[in-house]
């Protein structure tokens, strides 16, 4: 029942009803999930006993004659069990508080059929002679484990449209959330920064310009590593230098060594060997590239330009930048003064919103108007303005929109 009802073509996008299965956590191969009804029976049946839960259900789920309709098996304590519950024959992951199934999909290189099949003789600058490859034969194979295309459960959970489904529903359902979030928290927190504006406006201002200034950077950075250029050597060469500068200023300063500097020392200086850590190791994320390291390169490249061009443009703007921070300023004292001001857009917003919805209604009746009747209202204006409809003219359709709205739409 469920299977079938899950797997129809037309059911409502909007429809939040659509059937789903709760639990704690995804499931894994070999896993049973029962619907809630199915579960409180199976419950019943090892109440009692010393019967497993996989006892009661697999049973079920394995009788064809149990699932049909009317139909009984005596392994299977009640139909509805084998109807609702399911074997999971695929570990899943969790995405966006939904379980997908996670399937094989593997591409593997033929070694024994991949290679040259045609070569030619090359001479280069040197008078050296080499073998160029000209033609290339590549032969792979394709690993694919998933369920089969007649599995009606599977498309029934699986389908894009079913995903899509569901996903609308927990907005739907959410929504009041989403937008009491939305409005209510962003209100309180427009209105706390424009009340700090008026205490921290300078350290905002250039916190932002300088945030901006340390993103570029880090892009940067991030496109050096991923091409190659910069690698961990060059990290742990820098770190050293800056240890050593580190420990000059100490010994200028005669700051105290650290607990685990100190220990170092006094082993060294009893004359045990100690055992340090060399080099720096750097996040997966920022490893050299194997695919995209030319691109990873020139983008770099881009980048350290835009880098130094957004150094330049704060250097040369930095006494208009305080400037518009004295603007800044101003304008926090003007609210400070009139904080009805913060009110202003949200009416104007409103008001533009209730304009548009006027203007769309009234385009819709100007759209479907045909013959103009003179003897109307709305018909003298419209001839007054000398307005004609005559290419559109019907003997038997006329203006039926009442009057006074018929004349604002014209105006409008």
């Amino acid at each position: 029942e469920i299977q079938v009802a899950g797997s129809t073509v037309d059911l409502n996008p909007f429809d939040v009803d659509f059937f789903r299965l709760c639990a704690a956590s995804c499931p894994k191969v070999g896993d049973l999930v029962c619907t809630y009804e199915a579960e409180a029976l199976v419950a019943e049946q090892i109440n009692g006993t010393n019967t497993t839960r996989e006892e009661v259900i697999l049973p079920c789920i394995n009788s064809d004659t149990a699932k049909l309709f009317g139909g009984s098996d005596p392994s299977c304590p009640n139909n509805k069990i084998a109807k609702q519950c399911f074997e999971i024959f695929f570990d899943h992951e969790s995405l966006l508080f939904r379980c997908f199934p996670e399937f094989l999909y593997n591409v593997s290189l033929v070694a024994e059929e991949t290679g040259c099949l045609e070569f030619r003789n090359t001479t280069l600058i040197g008078g050296t002679v080499i073998q160029k490859c000209e033609k290339f034969k590549e032969v792979t194979k394709v690993t694919r484990i998933e369920p089969p295309d007649t599995s009606i459960l599977f498309g029934a959970f699986n389908k894009v449209n079913r995903i899509i489904e569901r996903f609308t529903g927990d907005l739907l359902k959410a929504s009041d959330v989403i937008f009491g979030v939305g409005i209510g928290v962003a209100a309180v927190v427009g209105l706390l920064y424009v009340g700090s504006l008026r205490c921290y406006i300078g350290c905002m201002v250039w916190t932002s310009v300088l945030m901006t200034l340390i993103l570029s950077l880090a892009i940067t950075m991030f496109c050096y590593f991923k091409a190659g250029i910069l690698t961990a050597e060059d990290v742990s060469r820098v770190s050293a230098q800056v240890d050593d500068i580190l420990s000059g200023v100490d010994s200028v300063f005669g700051t105290d060594l650290s607990a685990q500097e100190q220990a170092i020392a006094d082993a060294l200086e009893n004359g045990t060997d100690v055992e340090l850590e060399s080099g720096e190791e750097l996040p997966g994320f920022i490893d050299q590239s194997d695919s995209f390291s030319r691109a990873y390169r020139y983008t770099a490249y881009i980048f350290t330009a835009v880098t130094i061009l957004v150094a330049v443009i704060i250097f040369l703007l930095r006494t208009r930048i305080n400037r518009s921070i004295e603007f800044f300023k101003e304008a926090s004292r003007a609210v400070k003064s009139n904080p009805t001001i913060l009110f202003v857009p949200p009416v104007s917003i409103c008001m533009s919103l209730l304009i548009l919805l006027y203007w769309g209604s009234a385009t819709v009746f100007i759209s479907s108007a045909r013959e103009v009747d003179t003897s109307t209202r709305a018909g003298k204006f419209l001839e007054a303005l000398n307005i004609s409809l005559e290419d559109e003219v019907t003997d038997t359709e006329r203006l039926v929109s009442l009057d006074n709205i018929a004349v604002l739409n014209v105006y409008l």
